[in-house]
């Protein structure tokens, strides 16, 4: 009875790094190593400047909506939202930049892996 309930162990095989992403097959060119693990980079940050700006988002409305129309709670609360969204428009500025000059570059910066699997 009890072996029903109880969980029988799987094997998920070989974890190897961070999800096998610097992991390059053989005969690879070692320049990818660096253009995978600055792409990895790129999308964690970008991920986490996103999340930030929702975060700053939520605390500027929650502000304008405590300020209890008091001037100052509200220009500041206002100031909050301003300078996020100016935020994220520098993170997506800074990201088509980076684009760019990957491009320029002849690296695909926002596609690395694209390199290892076309012929």
């Amino acid at each position: 009875m009890w072996s029903v309930l109880l969980a029988k162990p799987y094997n998920l095989g070989e974890i190897v790094g961070l999800g096998g992403i610097l992991n390059l097959p053989s005969g690879a060119d070692p320049r990818l190593s660096f253009n995978l693990a600055i792409s990895f980079l790129i999308g964690f940050l970008t991920v986490i400047a996103g999340l930030f700006f929702l975060f700053q988002m939520f605390l500027g409305a929650l502000s304008w909506l405590n300020a209890g129309g008091n001037e100052t709670n509200v220009t500041n609360a206002r100031n909050r939202i301003f300078q996020s969204l100016l935020g994220l428009i520098i993170v997506v500025a800074a990201y088509a930049v980076v684009g760019l000059v990957g491009n320029l570059l002849g690296l695909n910066i926002f596609n690395p892996i694209g390199e290892i699997i076309a012929p």
